[in-house]
């Protein structure tokens, strides 16, 4: 298993943890705990997929390879994963913009309604993401 296998794997575990451990901050009221570790899980992933895509291109040697037939779960997981990604960025960047007056933007009136499905969508990615480590 290459470093970026194990890696990953690490990373979506600890990002499972999190994602559960921020969903209940948010149910009981930990507003600002539960901030910090979206923002953190955000930025995590921002770095996992540049990773992914710099390992592609120039990481000969660490570059996954996979087999032909996985082509197209890889496709669908990567689309898949992209949307909670794009979504907790447009929120973030939303929740900036609006400086404290959340109620502005359909994001931010919509927040727990947006949350509970993208973080279904994420987890599948993360557990997705340990299935390619462990079939790759």
């Amino acid at each position: 298993m290459s470093l970026f296998l194990v890696i990953s794997t690490i990373w979506a575990i600890v990002a499972i943890v999190l994602l559960i451990f921020s969903w209940r901050l948010a149910r009981t009221g930990n507003i600002r705990v539960h901030k910090t570790l979206m923002i953190l899980l955000t930025l995590g992933a921002w770095v996992f997929v540049a990773s992914y895509l710099f390992t592609q291109r120039y990481g000969d040697a660490a570059a996954i390879p996979f087999p032909r037939e996985h082509v197209i779960w890889m496709a669908v997981h990567g689309t898949i994963g992209l949307i909670p990604l794009i979504g907790a960025t447009c929120l973030i960047v939303s929740r900036v913009r609006s400086k404290g007056n959340y109620r502005n933007t359909h994001l931010n009136r919509n927040h727990k309604y947006y949350g509970r499905v993208i973080v279904v969508i994420w987890l599948f990615t993360h557990l997705g993401g340990i299935f390619n480590a462990v079939f790759l």
